[in-house]
């Protein structure tokens, strides 16, 4: 079965967009993954308990009295655990200004980015599911401050109502799943990818010496952009981003009365 791990970015709106971000792998190998990333935390004159894009590139927290240089290299190691895993990155970007302008409405899932995003990348790995010549079943798992459980569960409910019986025949569990990232691994990957692709967007220049940053150059520095629903075979060898448009943006807002 194959797992994709979410963690988001810029959803206190004083951002420029919303990014949902995560790594696909197969379960055997975010096993191995998990173990590895779990050893090269506790490595090293500075052992970590946990990654957070925020505090590292912010040196607060854990990284309190780094430099640049010390995290850098350190990240860089466990970027080296993705791409032994997986390198498999989807990263779902939403403009907060034309998502108020143009989507924002009182029902789901146009109440709110994350929750627009949340219903998009479903929409993204059931396709990418559906068309993989293996079809194997694919679980989707969240850090559990993405969006409230509630809301989750009425959108996992409506994937049955939209998608045909073969689409969610491939869902690898009948309910939304979230975890804590700082228990496990996976999210914490997908908490740095969510963290560089939102720093890609920032104007301000404290963001400056961020993009300067080999993890930043690795993460989001060279992926090119693409429309919903992107390249979703290109997963697998580098990140897709999908960077939902005005007028993708349009055209959803148009579907959704017509189903009303």
């Amino acid at each position: 079965m194959l797992q994709i791990w979410f963690d988001d970015s810029g959803k206190d709106g004083k951002s420029p967009v919303f990014v949902l971000a995560g790594y696909l792998a197969t379960v055997e190998d975010w096993c191995g993954f998990a173990d590895d990333w779990k050893t090269l935390l506790h490595q090293g004159p500075k052992p970590l308990n946990y990654i957070k894009g925020y505090e590292a590139f912010g040196f607060n927290k854990q990284f309190i009295g780094w430099n640049e240089a010390e995290r850098d290299s350190r990240l860089m190691e466990f970027l080296e655990i993705v791409d032994r895993y997986s390198s498999k990155g989807l990263a779902i970007v939403i403009p907060h200004d034309l998502f108020n302008t143009i989507l924002k409405q009182t029902f789901q899932p146009f109440k709110n980015p994350y929750m627009f995003a949340y219903a998009l990348c479903f929409s993204v790995m059931l396709h990418f599911a559906h068309g993989n010549p293996d079809r194997e079943p694919i679980e989707l798992i969240f850090d559990r401050d993405v969006i409230k459980r509630r809301q989750a569960e009425n959108a996992y409910k409506d994937m049955y109502r939209v998608y045909p019986p073969d689409y969610t025949a491939l869902l690898g569990r009948d309910e939304p799943r979230f975890e804590d990232d700082k228990q496990f691994n996976p999210l914490q990957a997908a908490d740095l990818l969510a963290y560089c692709v939102r720093v890609r967007y920032e104007t301000d220049s404290r963001f400056d010496s961020i993009r300067q940053s080999p993890v930043y150059k690795s993460l989001a520095g060279g992926h090119p952009v693409g429309p919903y629903p992107g390249d979703l075979y290109a997963i697998g060898d580098h990140t897709v981003l999908i960077e939902i448009t005005e007028a993708q943006m349009n055209e959803f807002k148009a579907r959704a009365s017509r189903r009303r």
